[in-house]
C-alpha cells in the first residue's frame, strides 16, 4: 500500500528512502508506484552504488530500467533536467541487515543533503516497511561477499 503519493511535487525532486529487505525490490516498487499511481505519472531515476556496474547481468538490467550510478555529477545532471531521483542513503548496508536488525536504520550518507542544498531541490522522505519479512536474512556471508567483491 502506498500512502502520500500525492505529495510528490512536479519538477526536480530527491526521493529519499530507507532500504528494506535483501534485494532492491523496495526501489522497484517505489519507482513503479510513482509511475502507475502518481497523478501525473512520474518516471523516477533510482541511483545505484558504483559496484553495481561491475555485475555483468545486473548492470545491464539496471541500465535498461533507468537506474543511474549514484555519482554526484550524474545526479546533478538529472536534477538539472528536472528529473525525480530516488536515493537510499543507507547504501548497500541497508540491504545487508539481518532479520534481528529489521526496521533499524543504518547511518545515512550525507551526499543527498549536499546535492539538495546545492541545486535547490526539494526532498521527499519515504519510509518503506515490510520487505524485511519478504526475504528474511539470518546470516551475513561476509566472506562470500568479499570473494564476489560485493560491499
Amino acid at each position: 500500500m502506498i500512502r502520500g503519493i500525492e505529495n510528490l511535487p512536479s519538477g526536480r525532486v530527491l526521493i529519499v528512502a530507507n532500504h528494506s529487505g535483501q534485494l532492491p525490490f523496495d526501489g522497484i516498487v517505489l519507482a513503479l508506484a510513482t509511475l502507475l499511481e502518481a497523478v501525473p505519472p512520474r518516471l523516477v531515476r533510482p541511483m545505484a552504488e558504483r559496484w553495481v556496474s561491475t555485475l555483468p547481468v545486473i548492470s545491464e538490467l539496471f541500465s535498461r530500467a533507468g537506474v543511474a550510478l549514484g555519482d554526484p555529477i550524474n545526479c546533478r545532471n538529472l536534477l538539472d533536467a528536472e528529473n525525480a531521483i530516488l536515493v537510499f542513503p543507507e547504501g548497500a548496508r541497508g540491504l545487508g541487515k539481518l532479520y534481528d536488525r529489521r526496521y533499524q536504520l543504518e547511518p545515512f550518507g550525507r551526499g543527498f543533503m549536499r546535492l539538495a542544498l546545492q541545486t535547490d531541490t526539494p526532498i521527499v522522505p519515504v519510509s518503506i516497511v515490510g520487505a524485511e519479512e519478504c526475504l528474511v536474512s539470518v546470516h551475513n556471508a561476509k566472506t562470500l561477499a568479499r570473494l564476489l567483491r560485493f560491499p
